[in-house]
């Protein structure tokens, strides 16, 4: 019933429901009464419970690495000298429940250079960015918008007295690698001597909706450097939908940070020059000349040895990552179990979407 309805077994979901909730403690205030309980080693913040972790369990140990550090210590010694001696060393304690929730995302952490979120720019009084920047999501189809933006830069590049700074925007991942890269490629009225492009590479542990709104952040900054005393518009272009309607929000989420640095090099740009700043969807692969460019500038950063040094674990990532491991303790319980004969006649394991060849209607929604 389970592989039918795609319902993973209790253990399964409440593993991934402390997960998820070690994942909202990341994401919380310094001074969350959650927050403070938890140990100040735990990220991205270093506030928390300070105790003696000689005799309590650390957020990010667990008691089988203790067990395996005893042994290691006791190898050297004959087995019976090696069990006295492990019953007299004292093995550390659990200090709370919510210490074993923190730690159930330990492994799934490559490092504590978290994605932060800032819990003061999120007020209501705030002016978000549609008051400093002109966003345009088309709802053409893809072919149609492609044809209107044809039009549109056709109608910028006619007026060679007034300098339109156009720069695309760009993120991919290498399937590879698995690294994320992100590139731009800026123009002046697509004159060759007025045009170059720039490449990122952002190691592996953020998704492409991270690449992409740091590509839109590093568009922004390079405005600042670019603008001249005849720019009079401003144009920013980028094949992602998700990544702009992220950048109209600056809620508590992934991808806040990039908001709130676009918001401030946006704010930047007004105070030192009248100019519209434009923030437009254009289809992806649709042969656009500075989209394809942008494309190809992004893809070079996996060529590049030094990996950015502004790379961090994004939100999305360990959220993914969460899922990912939720469906793989799924499968590792559902093939210890005994099956019966009408279903050990099928090569199915579990995952998260019910299997159309089997389910002709939605089952689990009789049971969710």
């Amino acid at each position: 019933m389970e592989i039918e309805a795609s319902i993973p077994p209790p253990k399964v979901r409440f593993n991934r429901i402390c997960k998820n909730y070690a994942l909202r403690i990341l994401q919380m205030h310094e001074n969350h009464p959650i927050r403070l309980r938890v140990s100040s080693g735990f990220p991205p913040f270093i506030n928390g419970i300070e105790l003696n972790w000689s005799e309590f369990l650390d957020w990010n140990e667990t008691e089988d690495s203790q067990y395996n550090h005893i042994i290691s210590e006791s190898s050297t010694v004959s087995p019976s000298l090696r069990r006295r001696k492990r019953r007299r060393i004292s093995k550390k304690k659990q200090v709370s429940q919510l210490f074993r929730i923190t730690a159930s995302i330990a492994k799934l952490l490559p490092s504590l250079k978290i994605e932060e979120i800032s819990h003061k720019e999120d007020t209501p009084w705030k002016e978000n960015l549609n008051s400093l920047i002109n966003i345009y999501i088309s709802e053409l189809s893809k072919e149609e918008e492609a044809i209107q933006y044809k039009n549109q830069i056709q109608n910028l590049i006619k007026y060679q007295n007034v300098n339109n700074l156009i720069i695309y925007s760009d993120g991919s991942k290498c399937e590879k690698t698995g690294n994320l890269d992100a590139g731009i490629y800026y123009t002046k009225n697509y004159a060759m001597e007025n045009s170059g492009c720039f490449s990122w590479n952002l190691n592996s542990h953020m998704e492409v909706f991270d690449a992409e709104l740091f590509a839109i952040e590093k568009a922004f900054k390079l405005v600042l450097n670019q603008i001249s005393l005849f720019t009079k518009d401003i144009w920013i272009f980028s094949d992602s939908q998700a990544a702009i309607q992220r950048i109209q929000k600056s809620s508590l989420n992934a991808g806040q940070s990039h908001v709130l640095a676009i918001k401030s090099w946006a704010e930047k740009i007004k105070a030192k020059h009248q100019i519209n700043i434009h923030l437009n969807w254009v289809p992806g692969h649709m042969n656009i000349k500075g989209n394809e460019l942008a494309d190809q500038a992004a893809k070079k950063g996996t060529e590049l040895q030094k990996i950015s040094t502004e790379k961090y674990i994004s939100l999305s990532f360990i959220k993914r990552k969460i899922k990912e491991s939720a469906l793989l303790e799924w499968q590792e319980e559902y093939a210890k179990i005994n099956k019966g004969k009408f279903y050990s006649q099928f090569q199915y394991l579990p995952r998260w979407n019910a299997y159309k060849k089997i389910v002709k209607k939605k089952i689990w929604s009789a049971f969710i």
